[in-house]
C-alpha cells in the first residue's frame, strides 16, 4: 500500500514510525507539492480545521487511519469512515 502523510511537522512524524513499524514507508507532501494518486492519504497535521478542509478537498473515501501495531484498543472500538 502506498501512503502520503500530508504534512511534515510533529504528528505527520508519529504517523510515518507507525507507518514504518507496519512495515510501510511513506511519502511526505508539504503545502508546495502536488498530491500524486496514491492508495491513500493520511492527515498529518494537528490543526482540525485544516484536515477538515483537506477531507472536503480530496474525499473522506482518500484518507485511511493509521495505527501502531502495539497500540491497545478497546473490543468495541470502531474506526474509519
Amino acid at each position: 500500500m502506498k501512503i502520503v502523510i500530508l504534512g511534515n511537522g510533529g504528528h505527520a512524524q508519529v504517523l510515518a514510525e507507525c507507518c514504518r513499524a507496519q512495515g510501510i514507508e511513506p511519502e511526505f507532501l508539504t503545502n508546495n507539492d502536488d498530491v500524486p494518486d496514491v492508495t491513500a492519504l493520511v492527515l498529518g497535521m494537528a490543526d482540525n480545521a485544516v484536515r477538515k478542509r483537506l477531507i472536503e478537498l480530496f474525499g473522506a473515501e482518500k484518507f485511511t487511519p493509521v495505527f501502531h501495531p502495539s497500540a491497545i484498543t478497546a473490543r468495541d472500538m470502531a474506526c474509519g469512515n
